[in-house]
């Protein structure tokens, strides 16, 4: 399913397909590649991919966004986290750096882990509490 979405006053498109762990992606017009690429390493497995697009609320190119605007793209997310009910989020490697998923971290706390980029069934699944 594809659909918009306002969060923060801020617009993102939004793709959301599959059942089972939710895999957050961030995808942007300058890097269009990385949806595809992951979308293959995953076939096999049962997740549900989100994958968000900065494109519309943040044009310029994610290497040119200053740490409050990653803050504030942080805080969106969290926020659309909760709007989905997620519990348990895999976060891709993304085109913001690894720096962003600390920041990620910090609003979702024991919600979210980062996914290995040697993707493994077993890195999907439920982690033991």
């Amino acid at each position: 399913m594809k659909y918009q979405v306002n969060l923060n006053d801020r617009s993102y498109h939004i793709t959301d397909s599959g059942e089972g762990v939710c895999v957050l992606l961030l995808v942007h017009r300058s890097a269009p590649e990385q949806l595809k690429e992951l979308t293959t390493s995953l076939s096999r497995l049962n997740y549900r991919l989100l994958s968000v697009d900065l494109s519309a609320a943040w044009p310029q190119s994610p290497a040119q966004l200053t740490q409050s605007q990653l803050s504030d793209i942080a805080s969106d997310l969290h926020l659309l986290a909760d709007i989905n009910w997620l519990d348990e989020i895999v976060f891709a490697p993304c085109l913001l750096g690894p720096s962003f998923f600390i920041l990620l971290e910090q609003k979702l706390r024991s919600r979210i882990r980062q996914l290995d980029s040697r993707t493994k069934k077993s890195q999907l699944l439920p982690q033991p509490a």
